[in-house]
């Protein structure tokens, strides 16, 4: 087996180390350079050294680590190195900046950091908005007859809602109008009033403390009862919405009085305050539901929000309580406007689109 210089069989590491101390020996390779330390250790690797050492090289070429850096002479001094050399010529091929641009005010702190990096950002300054003038009511009214003719339209209208009868209300008939459009929601309507007698019979005729005071075992047997959809959900929304109609009696005396207290012009607060406090009293179901208690109210249809897209008041079905504002804003002007309340708005809307 062919030895190394170092007198051990040849290995990756020895190896590489011979070869670079032949390649000094021969002149094909620089003497290994010093660092910029103090310590002015050489950049040659430790079997290098070692190799030279074996193989009897100069001595100049095996430098001694010194405990104190040497000095540079004087005309070395004044020359300077390569690598400042190259840095002067790449500042001299280097463009010059560009003049420094005042801050955008509009432009936010974040977006400037975030520009930098790479980031693209979204502009912030304000765009400016158009705000569309909510037409008259005459128009849309005159839409409705020429579709329906006035005779037939006055005849679709809702009855005139009347405040003081809605605060007489039982709170059991409140109950039961609350369950029924519970029911009715995602189910055929026909079918929900053709059952509602047996479920008059199941729930106590909507008692307000029995069924208050249902417990797990009571939904349960409900669950089984052929009388009710069995849908136990829902079932076990009327026993809670018994307890909220409950609470707010202990609050205005009655459900009705709550109803009728709350103002016209805030309509949309009436249905946030069902949705929190109450079960399953959101969407299209309170809007009925107070229709049918007598609350005056404004529905919101496929025809009525087709009507308002025409009117240019949203642009799609409103669900967001922006949007809802601008419905109620709009419904508040065209009561002003005609003296009409919103149920007959509403009707009105529907008929005017085809």
């Amino acid at each position: 087996m062919r030895r190394s210089a170092l007198g051990t069989p040849p290995t990756k590491y020895t190896r590489g180390a011979e070869h670079e101390a032949e390649a000094v020996r021969r002149g094909a390779m620089r003497a290994p350079r010093y660092t910029t330390t103090q310590s002015r250790e050489p950049i040659a690797s430790h079997q290098s050294r070692s190799v030279l050492k074996r193989i009897g090289e100069p001595s100049e070429f095996i430098k001694q680590p010194s405990s104190q850096a040497k000095q540079p002479s004087s005309q070395a001094a004044k020359q300077p190195s390569s690598q400042a050399k190259q840095l002067i010529r790449c500042a001299k091929k280097a463009k010059p900046p560009k003049p420094h641009s005042p801050p955008n005010p509009t432009q936010p702190t974040i977006a400037k950091y975030a520009s930098r990096v790479g980031f693209k950002t979204r502009s912030t300054a304000t765009q400016p908005t158009t705000t569309t003038a909510i037409p008259r009511f005459e128009s849309i009214y005159k839409r409705a007859i020429a579709r329906k003719g006035r005779t037939a339209l006055q005849s679709m209208l809702p009855p005139l809602p009347n405040p003081a009868l809605l605060a007489l209300v039982p709170d059991d008939r409140v109950l039961s109008s609350m369950a029924k459009n519970i029911f009715r929601a995602g189910f055929v309507w026909k079918i929900v009033d053709a059952k509602w007698p047996s479920f008059e019979e199941a729930f106590h005729s909507f008692d307000i403390m029995r069924v208050a005071s249902m417990d797990e075992e009571d939904l349960d047997e409900l669950a089984n009862d052929t009388r009710v959809i069995r849908n136990r959900s829902k079932l076990a929304a009327v026993r809670d919405n018994a307890r909220f109609v409950f609470e707010v009696c202990n609050e205005w005396g009655s459900f009705g009085a709550y109803l009728a207290q709350w103002p016209d012009e805030d309509l949309i607060g009436l249905w946030d305050d069902l949705h929190k406090r109450g079960t399953r009293l959101g969407g299209f179901t309170r809007s009925v539901f107070l229709r049918e208690v007598g609350k005056d109210t404004f529905l919101l249809t496929s025809d009525v929000v087709r009507a308002l897209i025409t009117a240019r008041v949203v642009e799609k079905m409103p669900t967001a309580k922006r949007d809802l504002a601008r419905v109620q804003g709009a419904f508040n002007a065209w009561r002003e406007e005609t003296g009409r309340p919103f149920c007959q708005l509403s009707k009105i809307l529907a008929c005017s689109v085809d």
